[in-house]
């Protein structure tokens, strides 16, 4: 499909249609590359309680691992633009794709904006698709995964850290104790050399993962001028700019 602006919606029939121009006018006057619908802002995101906890668990975890400032970060109601179609791979297929389209709209600088939606209520006898469980644990993977891929260090710093407890763990049990056939200090050892290597590896995709995030940014600068520079004056009424992480200063301790 060839288009200026695309727009994702549920087949639920909660999303208000009529809405779908206060989506479009900021990705249409060059003001945003991706508009979120946000419920979050609006009241609440979710006529069942454990859908509005997941919703709030899974965007305070974003907030704390990647710096992702977002109240409704599983809104499947938005509108894209054509450079971020174009240029943003996906790899998800359920409900865990909205984490990842947010995630990396926010990593490689697109911008983002959030608007005010209110979801109707479910038509009676609507068989809701969503499993709780076995979608949260599919979300809660792709934040792992998308965890492992922005900010290599600190995923293997924090593997290679238990690791590390575990072998000195096994290591300071009793002469002689094993783990079925295999002996604790030997598997205290490999816990530890496993530890090491976790922090090898996190290190070097990490200066990997940097100098192709400036090469992405060198490319895109250069194709798409209009993505950058998206300020605080530029808010319209209603509208909230969501901040992108390297657009602030205290990243690290985020």
């Amino acid at each position: 499909v060839d288009a200026d602006v695309y727009v994702l919606a549920d087949g639920d029939d909660q999303t208000p249609y009529a809405r779908v121009h206060e989506l479009l006018a900021p990705v249409a006057d060059g003001r945003a590359d991706m508009v979120v619908g946000s419920r979050a802002l609006a009241g609440r995101t979710s006529e069942k309680a454990v859908n509005d906890l997941g919703n709030a668990i899974f965007s305070t975890i974003l907030r704390l691992l990647m710096g992702v400032r977002m109240t409704d970060v599983l809104s499947g109601y938005r509108a894209l633009s054509r450079n971020l179609v174009k240029g943003l791979p996906l790899a998800a297929r359920n409900f865990e794709v909205e984490v990842e389209l947010t995630v990396k709209t926010t990593q490689r600088s697109y911008r983002l904006v959030e608007v005010p939606i209110e979801a109707r209520p479910r038509v009676a006898g609507g068989a809701p698709r969503l499993r709780v469980l076995h979608d949260g644990f599919r979300i809660l993977w792709a934040i792992g995964l998308l965890y492992r891929d922005y900010r290599p260090m600190s995923f293997f710093a924090a593997c290679g850290s238990l690791l590390l407890a575990a072998g000195l763990g096994l290591g300071a049990l009793p002469a002689g104790s094993a783990i079925g056939p295999v002996p604790t200090g030997f598997a205290g050892v490999l816990g530890g050399i496993a530890g090491i290597l976790a922090f090898c590896t996190g290190a070097i995709l990490s200066v990997l993962s940097r100098r192709f995030t400036e090469l992405e940014g060198k490319v895109d600068i250069a194709t798409q001028p209009a993505r950058f520079g998206l300020e605080r004056s530029h808010e319209r009424a209603g509208e909230r700019v969501v901040e992108r992480p390297h657009d602030r200063t205290d990243d690290a301790s985020a």
